[in-house]
Order: structure tokens, then sequence, then C-alpha cells
């Protein structure tokens, strides 16, 4: 299976659960220190500055950040569980072996970001901006892309599995070796020449429609 091929977070143990939540996030930032080993449960946030937060071995769980700014930061070894990042700006941050599970993305930017061994699964994040990421063996299952924004990346071992992408951009990707088959990606973002379509594979009814872009007529 797809999923296997990606590392997934090294914890090795239940992360202890942290006592001032927030306060300490906001106080990591300030003194540079590294966020490491905890589990933060219940966060609610709206538009605070995280920017440049660093966190490794941690688990969210049931956290709401509304409109925050976390650019810059750095996650590894970290799991994201039933958590609301709508309209966060992680961008030119850095994510290695890390998961989000039946999370809130809507609107949640990305750009620039190094994404790394990532899982997605069960997650919303319509409209979410990836432009301009590396992302390198990344699974994403069984979740909501609508109208996001995959233009201009580097993609290395990236696989979809049930995934909603209708009016999604992937202006300048290239999509060779990936299967969307299993996946809804009408209404496609591309360049005028669809040259990101090469080495892709699709079904038989997505590639009647996606041939319409390359002006072809199939009986």
């Amino acid at each position: 299976m797809a999923a296997e091929r990606v590392t997934g977070p090294w914890l090795s143990r239940e992360p202890e659960t942290a006592s001032r939540g927030l306060d300490y996030l906001l106080d990591c930032v300030r003194q540079e220190e590294c966020v490491r080993d905890l589990r933060f449960s219940g966060l609610a946030a709206g538009e605070e500055s995280l920017r440049l937060l660093a966190a490794a071995q941690c688990r969210f769980v049931n956290c709401s950040f509304q409109s925050c700014f976390f650019e810059q930061s750095s996650f590894v070894d970290t799991v994201f569980q039933s958590c609301d990042f709508s309209n966060c700006d992680f961008s030119d941050s850095f994510f290695n072996r890390c998961e989000f599970k039946s999370c809130k993305g809507l609107g949640t930017k990305f750009a620039g970001s190094t994404i790394k061994n990532l899982t997605l699964d069960g997650s919303a994040m319509d409209f979410a901006n990836f432009d301009a990421c590396r992302l390198e063996r990344v699974c994403i299952s069984d979740s909501r892309l609508k109208g996001a924004v995959f233009s201009q990346c580097r993609v290395k071992d990236v696989y979809w599995d049930r995934v909603d992408l209708t009016g999604a951009s992937f202006f300048r990707t290239p999509l060779r070796a990936m299967d969307f088959t299993t996946s809804q990606i009408d209404g496609l973002v591309l360049s005028d020449s669809c040259e990101e379509l090469r080495g892709l594979t699709v079904d038989l009814y997505q590639a009647a429609e996606l041939s319409k872009r390359l002006g072809l007529m199939i009986k």
C-alpha cells in the first residue's frame, strides 16, 4: 500500500501532557526552544504568532488554531489528530515524519514548505495553498482538497487515494508516476500545453475528460 512507503512518526512512547498549553508554546517560541515529547489537547488559539515554532515527537489532539501564523516552523515526528488549522500560515516550514488525521485546514497556506514523509488522512483542506512546495514521500487519502493549489511543486513519491481534487491547480507541477484513478479530478488547473499530465495514470472516464483539454474527441 502507498501509506507503507511513507515513514511515520518516531514516537517512542505516549508523550507527557503539557500542563500550560498555549502559554508554553508561546514561551518556547520566544526563547527559541524546541517543544519536545509532549501532548497538547484541546488548545484554542486565534491569530496568534507562533512563527519559528519547533516541535518534535509531539501530539496535538482536538486543537484549534484559527488564522495563526506558523511561518518558518519545523515539525518532526509529530501527529495532528482532529485539529483545525483553517486559514493558518505555515509558509516556508519544514515537516518530516508527520501525520494529519481527521484535520481541517480550509485555506491553510503551506507555500514554499518542505514536506517529507507526510500522511494526510480523512481531512478537509479545501483551497489549501502548497505553491512551490517540495513534496517527497507524501500519502493523501480519504480527504478533500477542492480548489487546492499545488502549482510549481517539486514532487517525488506522492500518492493519492480517494481524494477530492475538484478544481485543484497543478500548474507546472509534473504528475508523472502519480495515480489518480480513485480520486476526483474534475476541472484541474493546468498549463496551456497540459504538459503536467505526461506519465499520469487515470481511468478511462478520467482519460476521456482530460483528452478534451488536448482537443481530442474519443468515440
